[in-house]
């Protein structure tokens, strides 16, 4: 694509004209005669002439000679008076100062904060003289995509977007950042780490999707000036992902293979983390070091078609990791698939990963296609000692399987290390290897449900009443009625006349503490509670197995913040509060509905460091729960732009009425009235239930997603049951 730029009233505006918003760029120069110069620039350098960095992108000057002086408070070469003193330079000349240290533009940029301005807002007294200066930027009557930018105050900018339309894309509104205009906006990632040295372009803030508008008002504020920097817009989801060459799509294959994958990403980004599944489960894969491929071993997924996904995601926005924005979104993430047919001789069936002890004996299955000798062996990773094994022939194509019952050699001494290898060899041949472990942090018993959210300011900056009515809605519905609803199970009387046989015992009981203006920090309440033990008959257990945040601002890395309440907490904060109970810390159902809180961190291993929010809660993938032995869990989370108001069409309903909902339709069953309430509904049902009600939840704008167990139910009477897969209770 050709790029424009027209140059008009002496060099007073460049614009940049386009053909197409797909993956293309938008450069930023600011409004001439207005005393600005195109900024932002280098203030050591002060006027330049116009200079081609690079094929039609040039650096203009931007006004009247005599405006150009000063960049904010830095002067211009040609003005730096001489310094009697020596510093600042040589003695006796006007030389600039020292260059600041190089570093990276993440740290360059990173105290800038960035912020859709809501002009209307503005205008109703939030802050008419933001609004004034948002007013004066001169209206332009062309219909091409323009950026505008002017200085407001001593480290701020204003920047207009007019023409972004984003109707045919999923993609956000990025607004990128760099130190060098002419640095190319996109490079190419490998796997083995080495685009990781290069800088450039990064995400200094977004706009989502859905709120793109024809005239969008931007704010930069806190700007380094120690470091030019250049702003540009692109529409931006994640990394740009591509399989392509051998095999074609469709193609059979077997054994391992070879992927070639094509991956473009911000050239500002570093440590861009990958994942490969096939449909949604475990692979057995590797990456090369210095290219772009993937081995993929076909034995460990059964034969026939599969959709193989290569999943990349960075943390591509600039922002002060002590201060992050809410309700913005910082981890972008994006995929690619190529549907092929799997077909071996030999296949793994059932790995059980993640098996308990407590099952007492594990099972894995495996498939094999004619006569031949197998072996199965158990091995003590730690030091290679066999601990299993044994020898057969079958003369036929078979399913077949074996058992270990955690033990060593002996039959009888339990096997105390975490993990361990399961080698099975079919001698036709076929080796599959696989190292599992074992279970030691289990999922909490079914007991209470912990409830909180985030209030809002009562006094609405902006002259209205949204902040005072979002509080009296979540303590209506979260507050009152849904902590009424967890403590009044076993009401004979009541809406859902449980007894313990139906439900579990322990579970009768709830508690709500929001974040307000008498409890300001996450920590203070959610510790104790979230660490808390009660006494269950002979056993001592978690207080609450269930969590319910039902109104928060978020962003993928923090929950919480805003500009009434700041304070926020992490997932590693928020696994270390649940870690404090004990061996079994994990969640049983956590819903969390916040921006972003379903964004994934990918990597080797979705439970190392650092976490999301599901990993946090200990929610393990939705395929490794369906084909293993283990204690089941799940939770609702959102990938997108999560609204406080307008569910069902209806302003007046709120994120906390519309959370109230998904609750009880999970502990009720669809019938949510006495006599005919059934605590044994999926968790899915409940959520397609509530996504029929309430449609926005499953819009792109929301995209709410369930990690972990489908078939999981509020009853925890039958999670004996779930563990070992079998769902006989579990209704549809």
């Amino acid at each position: 694509m050709k790029t424009t730029w027209k140059r008009l009233a002496s060099l007073s505006l460049i614009v940049f004209t386009g053909y197409t918003l797909h993956a293309q760029t938008y450069f930023l120069q600011s409004l001439g005669g207005q005393g600005s110069v195109p900024y932002p620039m280098d203030p050591y350098h002060g006027a330049v002439t116009m200079t081609e960095v690079t094929d039609d992108i040039y650096v203009v000057e931007d006004g009247e000679s005599d405006e150009l002086h000063s960049l904010m408070t830095m002067s211009a070469d040609d003005d730096i008076p001489p310094d009697p003193t020596g510093g600042g330079g040589s003695p006796g000349t006007n030389s600039p100062p020292p260059a600041p240290p190089n570093i990276r533009n993440y740290a360059k940029y990173s105290q800038q904060i960035f912020s859709l301005l809501d002009t209307n807002s503005l205008a109703a007294g939030a802050d008419t003289n933001l609004y004034t200066a948002c007013a004066a930027m001169p209206v332009d009557t062309n219909t091409v995509p323009m950026l505008f930018i002017r200085q407001y105050g001593p480290n701020a900018a204003i920047i207009r977007a007019d023409n972004f339309d984003y109707s045919e894309t999923n993609a956000d509104f990025a607004l990128l950042v760099c130190d060098k205009v002419e640095t190319p906006t996109w490079k190419t990632i490998d796997f083995g780490g080495a685009s990781d040295a290069q800088d450039g372009w990064l995400v200094q803030g977004t706009v989502p999707n859905s709120q793109v508008s024809t005239n969008m008002f931007m704010l930069i504020t806190n700007i380094n000036l120690l470091y030019p920097a250049f702003f540009r817009a692109i529409p931006y989801s994640g990394p740009q992902i591509a399989i392509n060459g051998d095999p074609q799509p469709y193609d059979v294959v077997s054994n391992t293979i070879t992927l070639n994958a094509q991956i473009l990403d911000l050239s500002g980004t570093t440590n861009e983390q990958f994942s490969v599944v096939v449909d949604d489960d475990v692979a057995r894969y590797g990456f090369g070091t210095t290219n772009s491929t993937i081995s993929l071993d076909t034995k460990y997924n059964v034969i026939g078609l599969h959709n193989v996904y290569l999943s990349g995601g960075a943390k591509a926005s600039v922002y002060d990791p002590i201060n992050a924005p809410d309700n913005t979104k910082l981890l972008f993430n994006s995929s690619a698939s190529v549907p092929l047919d799997f077909e071996n001789d030999t296949y793994l069936l059932f790995a059980s990963d993640y098996a308990p002890p407590e099952i007492g004996t594990n099972y894995f299955y495996y498939s094999v296609n004619k006569a031949q000798d197998v072996a199965g062996i158990i091995l003590d990773l730690s030091d290679g000692d066999v601990v299993l094994a044994f020898t057969n022939y079958v003369p036929y194509a078979t399913t077949l399987y074996f058992g270990w019952n955690f033990t060593e050699a002996d039959g009888v001494t339990p096997y105390t290390n975490d993990t361990y290898v399961v080698h099975f060899i079919a001698f036709d041949p076929a080796d599959i290897i696989n190292t599992n472990t074992i279970d030691r942090e289990g999922v909490r018993p079914g007991t209470g449900c912990y409830l909180t959210y985030e209030e809002e300011n009562p006094v609405d900056p902006d002259g209205g009443d949204v902040g005072n009515y979002l509080n009296q809605s979540a303590d209506t519905w979260i507050n009152q009625n849904l902590k009424f609803l967890y403590t009044d199970l076993y009401d004979g009387l009541g809406l859902t006349m449980y007894d313990s046989g139906q439900v579990g015992a322990a579970r009768a009981h709830s508690d709500c503490q929001p974040l307000d203006s008498g409890h300001v920090e996450w920590s203070a309440f959610m510790q104790p509670a979230l660490a808390s033990l009660i006494n269950v008959g002979t056993n001592t257990w978690s207080t609450y197995s269930d969590l319910t945040i039902a109104q928060a601002h978020g962003n993928g890395a923090t929950v919480g913040g805003g500009h009434y309440l700041q304070n926020t907490f992490t997932p590693t904060d928020l696994k270390g509060w649940l870690m404090a109970a004990g061996t079994n810390w994990r969640l049983r159902k956590a819903n969390v509905w916040t921006c972003y809180s379903g964004d994934i961190l990918l990597g080797p291993n979705r439970f190392n460091e650092p976490l999301d929010f599901g990993g946090a809660c200990g929610i393990r993938g939705t395929t490794l729960q369906s084909k293993s032995y283990m204690r089941k869990n799940v939770g609702l989370f959102f990938a997108g732009l999560l609204p406080q108001v307008g569910f069902g069409g209806s302003f007046s309903v709120t994120t906390a009425q519309v959370a109230a909902a998904f609750d009880q339709a999970w502990v009720c069953g669809p019938n949510a009235y006495p006599g005919d309430c059934d605590p044994t509904y999926s968790f899915d049902s409940a959520a397609q239930s509530v996504v029929n009600q309430y449609p926005e939840l499953g819009s792109f704008q929301a995209a709410a997603v369930r990690f972990g167990y489908p078939l999981m139910i509020y009853s925890s009477a039958f999670d004996d049951e779930l563990m070992m897969l079998n769902t006989t209770h579990v209704k549809q």
